[in-house]
Order: C-alpha cells, then structure tokens, then sequence
C-alpha cells in the first residue's frame, strides 16, 4: 500500500491452527491442544490501511470476488 504496489492477497482462515490442527487429527489420535484461534477482523485492518478488501463466506460467491480481486487496480 505504502508503494502502490499491485499486490493481491488470499487470506485463508479456518479459525485453528492448520498444520498443528491436521497433526493432532492424523498422528495424535484427535487429541486437541491450543489450536482454536480467536482471530481479528482481517478486513478491518486492512481497510485501516486503505486496502480494498472482501470476506467471502460461501463457496458460491468465490468466482466473483476472485474475479473482482484479480480485475481491481491495487
């Protein structure tokens, strides 16, 4: 943003810690430890920074923004 730079990103959040999530499923017999997350809202900060941003929820609407993310000048 600081360089107007046209940098495009794909956050992907499950809520958990992913790789520490999938082991305790495959290797530790679902035994579950510090790996749900209470995370921020990801579009706020970035409105906070003048970064155009969207959160999709449902899988339907994912074209379209990726589509609206990849035509957008920023």
């Amino acid at each position: 943003m600081q360089y107007n730079v046209d940098v495009k990103i794909i956050l992907l959040n499950n809520h958990f810690l992913g790789m520490v999530r999938q082991w305790q499923e495959l290797f530790f017999d679902e035994r579950y430890s510090e790996t749900v997350m209470t995370n921020p809202d990801f579009v706020k900060i970035a409105e906070a920074y003048n970064i155009k941003s969207e959160k999709v929820e449902d899988r339907a609407d994912l074209d379209a923004a990726v589509n609206r993310m990849i035509t957008h000048k920023g």
